[in-house]
């Protein structure tokens, strides 16, 4: 672990912890002061505008995204809570090391968004391979999509998905395809990325964040 890999002030962040919320329904925060290696102080996680206490002595996960590096997670204690005029508050400690993010991990954003698709390993569809899709919803390590398409399991496809920030290109491999809900004609497609540079997967999760930013400051979530 560098200093590099730690949370900077201004850095968006989740926190986890089963025994606060279930169905793993994850915590947004920011981090608001870096006091040493192992203390800072982050804001209060809200959730439909009600703040979500945390029991000072409890012990959370903390996950955030360093810009063209990677995800990062790293278990942290509540050692203190504290409320000013405008802002609660939390002083955490670090308690294990910083570690990397596994595919596994990533949080999932329920979003629509316009998807470019085309199989590399082509099983029946002929010299049509290329299509579009719409998102179900998206996290660092895949996807899940609503297609006319029908695919199967292990199909490569390259994938060219549109986002505020840009595009990102990834290559993924289908874990399932199966018909979606009463439809007669569209599949739900579940997707694991099997290619994709770091700095891709970072503009994915950045885009994750500063989207549930956007709508925490409009009351949706």
């Amino acid at each position: 672990m560098s200093g590099y890999d730690l949370p900077s002030i201004g850095d968006r962040i989740e926190i986890e912890n089963s025994t606060i919320m279930k169905n793993d329904v994850k915590l947004i925060s920011q981090v608001l002061d870096i006091i040493d290696e192992k203390h800072m102080s982050i804001a209060m996680p809200i959730v439909n505008s009600v703040v979500v206490p945390i029991p000072t002595g409890e012990i959370v996960q903390i996950k955030y995204a360093k810009k063209s590096i990677g995800v990062f997670a790293f278990s942290a204690r509540v050692l203190a809570r504290k409320h000013s005029e405008h802002l609660s508050y939390m002083k955490m400690e670090r308690l294990s090391d910083v570690k990397k993010v596994q595919r596994r991990d990533y949080f999932r954003l329920d979003i629509v968004l316009d998807v470019k698709m085309k199989l590399v390993e082509t099983n029946g569809v002929g010299d049509n391979n290329s299509f579009s899709a719409l998102t179900k919803d998206i996290s660092g390590g895949g996807l899940r999509l609503i297609s006319k398409t029908k695919l199967s399991a292990n199909d490569l496809v390259d994938i060219s998905l549109k986002t505020d920030d840009g595009t990102i290109q990834a290559r993924g491999r289908i874990i399932r395809c199966v018909p979606y809900e009463s439809s007669g004609s569209d599949y739900e497609i579940a997707i694991i990325f099997d290619a994709i540079d770091e700095q891709a997967r970072t503009q994915i999760i950045s885009f994750i964040f500063k989207y549930q930013r956007k709508m925490k400051k409009k009351g949706l979530v």
